[in-house]
């Protein structure tokens, strides 16, 4: 039950991101980051914060530059993971 219960969380969040719906995107970058409902996969999750933070999705850019910068499923590039941090501060993001 649980597991047709987390399949249907999963398939509704993609559906959601393939109609460009930012919140979503996010969303499935944390699930893949995280393991929740998908096996853990640090690429996708950066794939899908990239798409979001394309959206204007602050909570993702955050994530993004995180993984910027520790280079968790990206290439490690401290100075960009700087510069959106800054935008986020800049943005009001309380935890940039």
């Amino acid at each position: 039950m649980k597991e047709t219960i987390n399949k249907e969380k999963y398939d509704l969040t993609l559906l959601h991101a393939k109609q460009g719906n930012s919140e979503a995107l996010h969303n499935l970058g944390v699930m893949y980051h995280n393991g929740d409902y998908v096996e853990r996969n640090y690429k996708k999750s950066v794939n899908y914060f990239i798409e979001a933070t394309k959206l204007g999705h602050l909570s993702a850019k955050f994530y993004l530059a995180i993984a910027i910068g520790t280079g968790i499923g990206i290439k490690q590039n401290v100075d960009r993971a700087l510069l959106y941090m800054h935008e986020l501060k800049d943005s009001g993001c309380i935890n940039a």
